[in-house]
């Protein structure tokens, strides 16, 4: 997943929402891990990366594209999940790492 961040980063060193937003015009299979971190800075670490509305828009879409994504994430989880934006307690180590590389290379932005 850090190689996928790196990646996608590489052009938006400014703001982390414009790496977000880059995303909703990807593969939507890249969704299910991006509001899966998303989902626990916010609500785990209590500590959000993106804006609200940035978020709502993400789930929405990974809603409205639930039965079309093919992403093994996303077969543990409710599409009705993503509607009421209630996420399970229990997070892949990889979307942990993933959100600790984000603030790292996001400090700036982030605090």
């Amino acid at each position: 997943m850090i190689k996928e961040i790196n990646q996608i980063i590489a052009g938006y060193r400014k703001d982390i929402d414009f790496v977000f937003l880059d995303i909703l015009d990807r593969d939507e299979t890249l969704l299910v891990p991006w509001v899966l971190m998303a989902a626990y800075a916010e609500y785990i670490d209590k500590s959000p990366i993106i804006s609200d509305k940035l978020f709502d828009k993400l789930c929405q879409k990974v809603y409205d594209n639930y039965d079309d994504i093919n992403h093994p994430y996303l077969s543990t989880l409710d599409r009705h999940m993503f509607l009421v934006k209630s996420f399970p307690d229990t997070y892949p180590d990889r979307i942990k790492h993933g959100v600790e590389h984000l603030r790292k290379i996001y400090a700036n932005s982030l605090s």
